[in-house]
């Protein structure tokens, strides 16, 4: 099995998702999402639902920040949104001027970039 472990920005705690990759002998599982939040005495993890751990709109960011993507390669590197969640939220973040839509390809903003 292979997982990929992907932040994503939060300024209070650090959320991690994890997505499954590859496996060779299962089917692939959906993206689990963890929050790790500290104080004075100790660390704690706790799992998450996609809405729990912050907006669809940080998990997209998190992932075009890695590089530029077709809706497709989002929809894979994001299997625990719903394929209509992404395609409406995508939408909203162009209009919001977040992200943009170059040569089909998904991208963050200079803005978002820094």
């Amino acid at each position: 099995n292979v997982w990929f472990a992907k932040r994503i920005a939060n300024h209070e705690n650090n959320i991690i998702q994890l997505i499954h990759k590859k496996s060779n002998f299962t089917k692939l599982y959906p993206s689990t999402i963890f929050e790790i939040s500290y104080d004075d005495e100790k660390i704690k993890v706790e799992q998450k639902s996609l809405e729990e751990a912050g907006t669809v709109s940080k998990v997209i960011i998190a992932s075009l920040s890695a590089e530029p993507k077709t809706f497709n390669q989002l929809k894979q590197d994001l299997p625990s949104i719903n394929v209509n969640t992404l395609k409406n939220a995508l939408w909203r973040m162009k209009n919001k001027g977040l992200i943009k839509l170059e040569d089909d390809y998904w991208n963050l903003t200079e803005n978002e970039q820094e």
